[in-house]
């Protein structure tokens, strides 16, 4: 059986063909109706040009397997959005783009990382795994048409130590 080998890294603001994608991997992972994703699309070659935003790509064996974002602000690193294309989940790639993400954040300066999760999905069993606790909980209703549905979210947090 061939050995997969992963590369990850964030994107240069410049990266046209990087940014665009670090969009379409997001929304393989992760897919939304079509104006949202064409919404997500148009608004990553900004998010990319932002001063305090990193986004990042991982590959499996040269092949775009998963996309990440980071934002980092007044000492917070924030892990944004994240997702693994079906094929490529099991194999530990969003705990090594969380890692990272974290890492870099400390690199910025923050001394606190946090991101936001649904509960009992596999990214709260990841960042559970990686020691990020529960700090709060917030409420988000989401109205339709003739109905509103609310769903819970988790905040996580966790004080990364920051070099001293």
């Amino acid at each position: 059986e061939k050995e997969e080998l992963m590369g990850y890294w964030w994107l240069a603001p410049d990266d046209a063909d990087g940014i665009d994608t670090w969009a379409r991997t997001l929304l393989s992972a992760e897919p939304l109706p079509d104006s949202a994703a064409a919404a997500w699309a148009a608004l990553a070659p900004h998010l990319a040009r932002m001063a305090n935003v990193t986004l990042w790509l991982a590959e499996l064996d040269g092949r775009p397997v998963a996309a990440a974002g980071l934002q980092v602000a007044k000492h917070v690193g924030w892990l944004r959005s994240a997702g693994v294309i079906p094929e490529a989940r099991g194999r530990g790639i969003h705990r090594v783009l969380v890692a990272a993400r974290a890492a870099h954040a400390v690199e910025l300066g923050a001394d606190l990382v946090g991101t936001q999760v649904v509960p009992g999905s596999p990214a709260e069993a990841n960042v559970r795994r990686m020691s990020l606790v529960e700090v709060g909980r917030r409420r988000l209703v989401q109205t339709g048409r003739a109905t509103a549905r609310q769903r819970e979210y988790d905040w996580r947090d966790q004080a990364a130590a920051a070099p001293s």
